[in-house]
């Protein structure tokens, strides 16, 4: 006679009631599982509606570390309220007049109009220097002014200063801006003295 094995032989011994115990437990956990299940997903959906905006419909949200991230890299300054409003802080670049260029043109202009060799001019030197004020007068009448005058000022002067008569006035951008190219921190200033309509006098510095 074949021999069952002890397996078949424990099945068998199963009675019906034996197996109410392990069957409520298996349903109490498969019960817990569903319901576990179903929370999360209610938990998450919440979740995701109370951080998206009701209109955004599929539209991601914006990531505002990774938004902060690249507006620091681009150096743009951001500013988050706590409304959650994203707010960028463009700097607008002021638009400065070009002032040089506008005295360039006004010199040009008064070129064209202004004759240069209808004044007269000397360039002394109140500096123990030799030879600058005949340099100077030399640029001058390169420019186009009358061949200056040259001499020697008894007075020392610390900056170079072109003297001009108030009737000569016009004259001075013109003037100014030629002996600056050789002292750029000249000065000018009317006079009604002299013989002559406009005096350059060197100084040290």
């Amino acid at each position: 006679m074949k021999k069952e094995l002890p397996f078949m032989q424990s099945i068998k011994n199963i009675r019906p009631f034996d197996l109410v115990y392990p069957g409520a437990l298996l349903l109490f956990f498969g019960f817990v599982i569903i319901v576990f299940f179903f929370a999360i997903r209610f938990i998450s959906q919440n979740i995701n509606r109370a951080f998206s905006s009701e209109d955004s419909g599929a539209s991601q949200m914006l990531n505002i570390d990774r938004f902060k991230l690249t507006a620091k890299k681009l150096n743009i300054p951001v500013t988050i309220p706590q409304n959650g409003t994203v707010a960028l802080e463009i700097p607008v670049q002021e638009t400065v007049p070009d002032t040089t260029s506008a005295a360039q043109a006004t010199s040009t202009l008064v070129a064209t109009v202004l004759d240069k060799s209808a004044i007269t001019i000397i360039v002394k030197n109140s500096t123990s220097k030799k030879g600058v004020a005949g340099t100077l007068a030399k640029s001058l009448e390169d420019s186009g002014f009358q061949k200056p005058q040259t001499g020697n000022e008894s007075k020392l002067y610390a900056t170079t200063t072109v003297l001009i008569k108030a009737s000569k006035q016009a004259y001075e951008p013109l003037l100014l801006d030629t002996v600056r190219k050789t002292y750029p921190d000249a000065v000018a200033t009317t006079t009604e003295t002299g013989t002559v309509d406009a005096t350059v006098i060197i100084g040290t510095h």
